[in-house]
């Protein structure tokens, strides 16, 4: 599967909409916080979806129940959002888990 000029100009559109509607790309999110997306698929939030993509896939991960607490994907153009209503939520709770140093999927307990 070739992806196409339209698929990356569909997918830049939709990023320059969410992002002025206050969502944030979890890369973008992420990276100034030095959380990696292996560390939320240990923790339970995203989950590893390799054994159904092609070569031009561009994203392994899909959300799970417990990360749709602050996240969403959009699949058609395989990007994960942190919402705005729960960017501070997350960002707190991320920090949280780094003081404590918790293990694999301890840290969600935090939140419930």
């Amino acid at each position: 599967m070739c992806l196409s000029p339209e698929f990356f100009d569909g997918r830049d559109a939709l990023v320059l909409a969410r992002e002025a509607a206050g969502d944030v790309e979890l890369e973008h999110f992420l990276k100034p916080r030095h959380v990696s997306l292996d560390r939320l698929h240990q923790m339970g939030l995203l989950k590893d979806d390799r054994e159904h993509i092609s070569t031009a896939d561009l994203f392994t991960y899909q959300v799970t129940v417990e990360g749709s607490l602050f996240m969403v994907e959009v699949k058609d153009y395989q990007l994960i959002f942190v919402r705005r209503r729960a960017a501070a939520a997350f960002g707190t709770f991320l920090n949280r888990v780094k003081r404590t140093k918790m293990g694999p999927r301890v840290g969600f307990d935090l939140v419930r």
